[in-house]
């Protein structure tokens, strides 16, 4: 049940650490929630300052907890909480559909950031 979408943010080129990388799950989210993931990355790299702090530099994981934050206010504490969770684990044990944010990096632009699913549609667990 629910409309369930993971994400999990990687700088382009790091495909190989991937599976280092935590997931943000969102149980009743949906493609919304994977809509604000990538509105949010976009974003991130317009309005960055240099490369001098970690969010600027776009590290995955520092991206993560700032989304997190974006997340959190927009909806305030409440249900919101009992929709999110954080996992390690593989995508591919849960019915979720996963989604990875990549990042372009230092210098990249907007336009550049991808969303790439984890599956395609015939592949998704479960089915």
């Amino acid at each position: 049940m629910g409309d369930a979408v993971t994400i999990r943010f990687l700088l382009r080129g790091e495909e190989a650490v991937a599976d280092r990388r935590p997931y943000l799950r969102s149980h009743w989210g949906g493609d919304g929630f994977r809509d604000l993931a990538l509105s949010y990355a976009q974003g991130l790299c317009r309005d960055r300052k240099g490369e001098r702090y970690p969010l600027d530099r776009m590290e995955p994981g520092t991206v993560l907890v700032d989304f997190l934050r974006i997340v959190l206010e927009q909806h305030g504490r409440g249900p919101v909480e009992r929709d999110l969770c954080l996992s390690a684990g593989d995508p591919a044990l849960d019915d979720s559909r996963h989604y990875d944010v990549v990042l372009p990096g230092p210098g990249g632009k907007p336009d550049d950031v991808q969303l790439v699913p984890l599956f395609e549609e015939e592949d998704e667990p479960g089915e």
